[in-house]
């Protein structure tokens, strides 16, 4: 698992450190490209792995957008900032409301 994110990749890193997180392969954050579709792009070639077959989970309206226009599964939760009648204006593949239903998904 890998984490795109728009913020600091050593802030994020140090979250997760903090919080018994520390789980992903790799932080992408501001310092690799400003956009996320490029971090997804990078990591495609770097893993050998389709886009079509990355899972973006994500609680914003714009990811969802950035997430489909790459062509990625977009995953979006309901608990995090956007709601849910904002999120489906994205149409995202999934709409969940737990952690759980992510887990399920993802397994």
């Amino acid at each position: 698992m890998c984490l795109v994110t728009s913020n600091s990749e050593r802030v994020v890193r140090d979250f997760l450190k903090r919080n018994e997180l520390d789980i992903f392969k790799e932080v992408l954050g501001y310092e690799t490209h400003r956009l996320k579709t490029e971090k997804f792009k990078l990591l495609e070639e770097k893993y050998s792995m389709p886009i079509k077959n990355i899972i973006f989970v994500t609680d914003t309206l714009g990811d969802v957008v950035e997430g489909g226009e790459v062509g990625c599964q977009v995953l979006a939760e309901t608990f995090g900032y956007h709601d849910r009648n904002r999120l489906e204006k994205g149409s995202p593949k999934w709409i969940v409301n737990s952690w759980e239903e992510i887990m399920e998904i993802i397994k």
